[in-house]
């Protein structure tokens, strides 16, 4: 029997099909990659390659294979985690990888805008507070490049 580690590196996940801890030699197996929202899969290394999502092999001897996705930042609204509007100021969660500085901005009116900080995600979530949102009636926000 033989065994297969299939790893995702990045911001999605990879899925086996059969799932098992150990396969027949000569058994056909599948491996899928599904990257998170707002992500993209960028390909398959170790024992495998390809930039296709989805990857069909006979397993013949172990096989380690990481399916390598982006790591965008995002903005999250977490209602669970108090994000939103508070007398303090507006509180959102960003979500990206850690160690990753990030560039936050924010615009009236989706024309113009305005970098308010500057943050390093340290923990790959991190939730942080605008407190000038507080006086104003609509504001957007985004991570910059």
């Amino acid at each position: 029997s033989y065994s297969l580690a299939a790893l995702p590196d990045g911001l999605g996940r990879v899925t086996a099909s059969p799932q098992a801890n150990a396969y027949s030699g000569g058994s056909s197996v599948s491996l899928t990659a599904t990257p998170d929202s707002g992500q993209i899969f960028l390909g398959w290394s170790g024992d495998a390659s390809g930039a296709s999502n989805s990857l069909n092999f006979i397993i013949n001897e172990n096989r380690t294979i990481t399916a390598s996705f982006s790591r965008r930042p995002k903005l999250v609204l977490d209602a669970g985690s108090f994000d939103g509007l508070h007398e303090d100021g507006f509180r959102f969660t960003i979500a990206g990888e850690s160690g990753a500085t990030e560039q936050i901005q924010s615009s009236t009116n989706l024309l113009d805008w305005t970098s308010i900080f500057a943050i390093t995600n340290s923990l790959g979530t991190i939730q942080v507070t605008d407190p000038r949102a507080t006086n104003k009636t609509a504001t957007f926000y985004r991570i910059a490049p």
